[in-house]
């Protein structure tokens, strides 16, 4: 979480930062911007595996908003870094309330964007009445979902790709390629691990537009250490099911019927899929779908940016 990435509407604002320790050695990295008795938010990263993005202040008025930000487990400057030991989707979830805990904050937005969307949606559905609201953007509607669209549907769309993720790995292993590559990223081997960082790399890869671009030449020897830290958390959770019993997000959709409920997603979203979006906001009461045409995976494009400000705006007016 650097300051280059902090817009610059929100450079000569107030901030605090610090470590929280959260249990079985963990210590988890936040971040405060704006004034104690703005409106409480907590936005939070995708991934599995990112760290933190000051960029997402982009969709927050620094006059109005203070937006908690944090590393999730072996993410960014959390301790330990790229450890997998006690870092769980129970985990992650029991971080958030005890950030809110230790900020003193009373009930506050939920922002999500991408796996931090889904974080966001099954936080507020185990804590409801400290939410304000909740507006996720590019929502991974994991677990099953998620992997056959990724799998299959996109690889079919894009073989060539789906033949590069494919390549380190041996015939026998192809038939359940993630957990191949989760066992690669643990391996002592240099060569494993970079093998399984580049194949996380490839599902992603300029991915990011409403078009599919071609993917961009890159070698092992051009990994660097963030890319494997990240790629190590990201096959974690995919190879464990995200941690969800029934591979299911909606645990309990009627605790959110009385909040502003806002999915915000590209029509072209190559990542994930507009359909796991429609499928969640189909299952809420009262759940607002805005589509944006021309969009693809990522928030920042001008009219997700305005979709989301605008949505941001309406779940402070209810």
């Amino acid at each position: 979480m650097t300051d280059q990435q902090v817009p610059s509407a929100w450079l000569n604002v107030p901030s605090t930062s610090g470590f929280l320790a959260v249990g079985n050695s963990h210590s988890i990295y936040w971040r405060s911007f704006g004034r104690p008795d703005a409106m409480p938010v907590i936005a939070l990263h995708g991934g599995p595996g990112s760290g933190s993005n000051p960029r997402h202040l982009t969709f927050f008025d620094p006059q109005i908003h203070r937006v908690i930000m944090f590393d999730q487990r072996g993410t960014g400057q959390s301790i330990p870094l790229a450890t997998t030991i006690n870092n769980t989707l129970q985990d992650l979830l029991n971080d958030i309330e005890k950030l809110r805990c230790y900020l003193s904050v009373e009930r506050w937005l939920v922002f999500g964007v991408s796996w931090g969307a889904c974080l966001a949606l099954l936080y507020s559905q185990n804590h409801p009445q400290v939410i304000t609201g909740l507006v996720l953007a590019g929502l991974s509607n994991r677990h099953e979902h998620q992997t056959t669209w990724i799998l299959e549907e996109r690889a079919r769309l894009l073989p060539e790709r789906h033949e590069e993720f494919l390549k380190a790995l041996a015939p026998g292993d192809r038939a359940d390629p993630i957990a191949a590559y989760y066992r690669k990223s643990l391996s002592p081997d240099r060569k494993n691990r970079l093998e399984a960082t580049y194949a996380v790399w490839v599902l992603e890869a300029d991915l990011e537009g409403p078009e599919p671009q071609t993917l961009p030449t890159m070698s092992l020897d051009e990994i660097d250490a963030s890319m494997v830290n990240r790629a190590v958390i990201y096959l974690h959770y995919w190879a464990n099911r995200t941690f969800l019993p029934h591979g299911n997000l909606l645990i309990n959709p009627s605790a959110l019927i009385e909040l502003p409920v806002v999915l915000v997603h590209g029509a072209s979203d190559w990542v994930c899929p507009l359909s796991g979006a429609q499928l969640v906001a189909d299952s809420i009461e009262g759940t607002q779908l805005i589509i944006v045409p021309g969009a693809g995976h990522s928030p920042y494009s001008a009219d997700m940016v305005q979709a989301l400000r605008e949505s941001i705006v309406a779940t402070r007016q209810r």
